[in-house]
């Protein structure tokens, strides 16, 4: 391979080489272990790089990559190489993306390879960052087709940025239209791609981005108020084109204010066009904020917003299950919060895949919430609904006998919970048993019986 042989390498591949082992094999390892004499071959020219004591090996695939020779990257595939094989500088994606090569980064992204890999070097350095510095547009809205994220979470630069400081104007406008945020602080001076830009006298794009810093410098500010709660200030702000949707620390004016039960700021900041739906870094959406504070009159609103009654978090919870955990505020169980989203589609029986499938039942169930427990019974809750936790199959019943809930487990039984119903693990007496409720464990008994 690093001859340029193909032939030679194909069948070498055909009778069973190896495609992942180390360029930098040691000679023992050659003889089994065993210790051999031998006077190597003299080297023809071009000289072959070794690698130095110290310095990390290579894979082959890797090294093709690098090389953008797209024959053997497809032959090494063919003999099983790791699409994912790493080293110190990166993995082959990230070299595809470099060099342009559409096909290849098409074959790895086909053969599995990860498309937000993270090369730990600089700050952390994904394949989209590489075909947005190279200018390589193709390459980089395949990327992004396939899920690269625009604004990565775990880097300290961005692609726009990369585009930014290579000079590279179609690709920056490009990334704009995805969703890139212009104002994101980063790189080792800890500036926007905007500064980057005009650091490196890429005058366009420096004039483009720079209205964005300002628009951004002010969505900022707009954050800050909202969480001041300071009405005056945020109108001002937003007379001023302050960005309504503006994120800071993953959260909108608008999240912000629903978590905080400010129904006047919600009320302005929607009536400023707030999308009601867009999520935190953590899935969670406005709606799925007001659930939690258990505030009727801000589901309400969001709701005749258009705001997705059934939007999960990327741990699968809906707002349904937010009302029914009530997270923030346990001593305000508000049953007429489940029955508005219910009312407006919510599905009963969502399963939470965070908690192993938990349901909305589940966590009222194990938080003592009677009253939210009965609503969602009476709209056709799953009284059996299973999930997993610890490698043990739960249900409503088996929480809240292990919470000392005597209430919520009389009422379970009565609408038909299943007292053995633990295929694995614990059940509900054992629960009660492990959580010293003599009580529960009593009433659990004559259900048996």
């Amino acid at each position: 391979m690093q001859r340029q042989h193909a032939a030679v390498a194909d069948t070498l591949l055909a009778a069973g080489a190896d495609p992942t082992i180390d360029l930098n094999v040691c000679p023992t390892c050659l003889t089994g272990g065993r210790r051999q004499t031998f006077t190597p071959l003299p080297v023809v020219q071009p000289p072959v790089a070794q690698p130095g004591r110290d310095e990390e090996r290579v894979t082959t695939l890797t090294d093709a990559a690098k090389k953008g020779d797209l024959d053997q990257v497809k032959l090494l595939l063919a003999q099983g190489a790791d699409p994912n094989a790493r080293t110190k500088d990166g993995f082959p994606l990230m070299f595809a993306a470099e060099q342009g090569s559409l096909d290849m980064v098409t074959l790895l992204l086909e053969r599995g390879a990860e498309v937000n890999a993270v090369a730990g070097k600089d700050g952390g350095i994904t394949a989209l960052m590489f075909a947005a510095g190279g200018g390589h547009l193709a390459v980089a809205t395949l990327l992004m087709e396939r899920g690269a994220e625009v604004n990565p979470r775990y880097t300290s630069y961005t692609p726009l940025m990369a585009a930014a400081i290579k000079g590279h104007l179609d690709m920056v406008t490009l990334l704009l239209e995805r969703g890139a945020d212009a104002n994101r602080l980063g790189g080792e001076q800890v500036m926007t791609a905007g500064m980057y830009a005009r650091k490196e006298r890429h005058t366009a794009i420096a004039e483009m981005l720079s209205r964005l810093d300002e628009a951004g410098a002010l969505g900022r500010t707009l954050i800050k108020e909202v969480r001041l709660g300071n009405m005056t200030e945020v109108v001002s702000l937003l007379e001023r084109g302050a960005d309504v949707n503006a994120l800071g620390r993953g959260l909108s004016p608008l999240m912000l204010s629903a978590r905080n039960g400010r129904l006047d700021l919600v009320r302005l900041l929607l009536d400023w066009g707030a999308d009601a739906n867009t999520p935190d870094k953590d899935g969670i959406n406005a709606l799925m904020h007001a659930a939690q504070v258990g505030s009727l009159d801000l589901a309400t609103l969001l709701l005749d917003r258009r705001a997705d009654v059934n939007a999960r978090d990327e741990g699968g919870f809906n707002a349904l299950m937010y009302a029914a955990k009530l997270m923030y505020a346990p001593r305000q169980v508000h049953r007429d919060l489940v029955t508005l989203l219910l009312d407006r589609g919510a599905d009963v029986n969502a399963e939470a895949e965070a908690l192993g499938g938990a349901t909305a039942l589940m966590l009222a169930a194990v938080n003592g919430h009677l009253d939210i427990v009965t609503s969602l019974l009476e709209r056709g809750a799953d009284v059996n609904a299973w999930a997993e936790k610890d490698g043990d199959d739960i249900t409503a019943l088996i929480l809240a006998a292990g919470a000392g809930h005597m209430d919520i487990v009389a009422l379970l039984l009565e609408r038909g919970a299943d007292v053995d119903m633990a295929e694995n693990g614990l059940k509900a007496m054992s629960a009660a048993e492990r959580g010293g409720h003599g009580d529960i464990v009593s009433i659990l008994r004559e259900a048996v019986k």
